[in-house]
């Protein structure tokens, strides 16, 4: 058993883990680097190892960065990141002997006059020893984008303290060895409808196939 947050640490936020042994948590260790802040951390468990994923904030943009824990040391897996985009809010599954991570990509939407917007989309990894291999999108070949977060649901009333899943993609298990990415996103209309709905789309490790979007729950 282990657990992971994100707290001040010598003049950093850096990403914590604590594992359990037997009826005692271990005194907690400092996991992400010194010279980057961390934030909103993620585990599973993976073959007796602890699989983390966070995201950090250097040079001017975020970026995920995924690592195994063995009870001893942590081994960087890699850091994902992009020119020009940040890449957070990751998210974790081990499932069918494999380990994946799904995470936010925000875009900036820019016009002469400024930022306009930032357009979203969520990515999907198998994670391995030696690094992330991006679940390519087997609809749209020429996209590595497995949700379109462009029509991300927001509250009502305000935008903060939201506890949906509005721009945060999800990974749930599947059947067999099949995964699903789950997000929610707003109904094509007119724009006065408030109520969302939420979506996905199945992964085949076997044919490395996505399937096309499917509505699992909405009006």
């Amino acid at each position: 058993t282990a657990l992971c947050w994100s707290e001040g640490n010598a003049g950093r936020i850096r990403v914590m883990l604590s594992t359990l042994d037997g009826t005692d948590w271990a005194t907690p260790i400092p996991i992400s680097p010194a010279d980057a802040d961390a934030f909103r951390p993620a585990l599973c468990i993976h073959g007796g190892n602890v699989v983390l994923a966070w995201d950090e904030y250097r040079d001017g943009a975020y970026g995920v960065r995924v690592c195994l824990w063995d009870s001893a040391a942590a081994t960087d897996v890699c850091y994902l990141a992009r020119t020009n985009e940040n890449w957070f809010a990751p998210h974790l599954l081990d499932h069918g002997g494999q380990a994946y991570v799904a995470w936010l990509a925000s875009q900036k939407v820019a016009h002469k006059r400024g930022i306009v917007d930032h357009a979203c989309y969520g990515l999907v990894g198998r994670i391995a020893a030696d690094g992330v291999e991006l679940l390519q999108d087997g609809v749209t070949t020429s996209s590595q984008a497995v949700a379109d977060l462009r029509e991300g649901l927001l509250a009502m009333d305000r935008h903060y303290n939201y506890d949906g899943l509005r721009r945060k993609p999800r990974l749930v298990p599947g059947v067999g060895e099949r995964i699903w990415c789950v997000w929610e996103r707003l109904p094509a209309g007119d724009g006065t409808v408030h109520s969302g709905e939420f979506v996905g789309r199945e992964y085949d490790p076997a044919s490395r196939h996505w399937g096309t979007v499917k509505l699992l729950h909405g009006s």
